[in-house]
């Protein structure tokens, strides 16, 4: 959350007008550590199961659902590096800005924020890209405890719930 938070004030010109931008990063800065979670916003991964081959490459979605508007979603993914490289990824999503992803073996970060009201419904962070490397079996990715989802007055509006995915390798 804290390349959430920072893009938040990096890119606050650009998103928010005025009093309102000091009010909404008072606000984000009062709420951390304190979830106002309502249980209705979600991070899931699409497809959340396939086959894939070794050494075949195949691209995910990555979604947030929300039922109260919010303005910034990061996604902190896990997966074990011996199944799966990461190979690319791409920011066109539902969001206006983006901080660049990030990648290190066995975890991949993709965060964006929108002005405005915000955004409700499902709505796309992103797409990633990986290869499978040798071996088979079942290959999971999950999400981190890094991944947020902030609503339109500044706070965490998330209660952990995600859709994570297994991945068959042959």
């Amino acid at each position: 959350m804290n390349k959430l938070l920072t893009m938040i004030k990096n890119r606050a010109p650009n998103l928010f007008v005025g009093g309102l931008m000091v009010a909404v990063l008072t606000s984000a800065a009062l709420y951390i550590g304190t979830s106002t979670a309502t249980g209705v916003n979600s991070l899931s991964l699409s497809p959340s199961s396939g086959s894939y081959n070794i050494g075949t490459t195949f691209t995910i979605n990555i979604y947030e659902t929300s039922g109260t508007a919010i303005n910034a979603a990061e996604a902190d993914l896990i997966y074990n590096a011996s199944q799966l490289q990461y190979v690319s990824s791409s920011t066109a999503g539902a969001f206006a800005n983006y901080v660049s992803p990030t990648s290190t073996a066995g975890e991949f970060t993709i965060s964006g924020a929108s002005g405005g009201a915000g955004l409700t419904g499902t709505n796309l962070i992103g797409t990633v890209t990986f290869k499978t490397l040798t071996g088979s079996g079942s290959a999971a990715i999950s999400f981190g405890s890094q991944s947020s989802i902030l609503n339109a007055g500044g706070g965490e509006t998330w209660n952990g719930t995600t859709t994570a995915a297994s991945y068959t390798l042959t």
